[in-house]
């Protein structure tokens, strides 16, 4: 455990330190350049209690420096954050848009 999760574990009792854990090992992080996931806990992080997706700036370790990866939920379907009931991330999609009729 680093200091970054010391710090946001310790004022909760031991059953809720157990909870953020393993919450937080059910949320995934992939590097949007190599694809390699891991979960936010071995990551060094926490998210509790957490809902949606977001893109951040961490450090990849195939990659060897910063890349921009996508935090997603991993767990059981209905779980907050669940951005769909697989449990994958959401596809990203193009912004352009085809002229004409569907």
């Amino acid at each position: 455990m680093n200091w970054i999760q010391r710090l946001f574990t310790r004022p909760a009792g031991p059953t809720r330190r157990a909870d953020m854990e393993a919450e937080s090992r059910q949320w995934l992080t992939r590097c949007l350049t190599c694809g390699h996931i891991s979960n936010v806990w071995e990551m060094g992080g926490v998210r509790y209690k957490a809902a949606g997706q977001s893109r951040n700036l961490l450090f990849c370790k195939p990659c060897g420096r910063k890349r921009c990866h996508l935090i997603y939920w991993g767990g059981p379907t209905g779980a907050p954050g669940a951005p769909e009931a697989t449990g994958a991330p959401l596809k990203t999609t193009d912004t352009k848009t085809t002229g004409g009729s569907p």
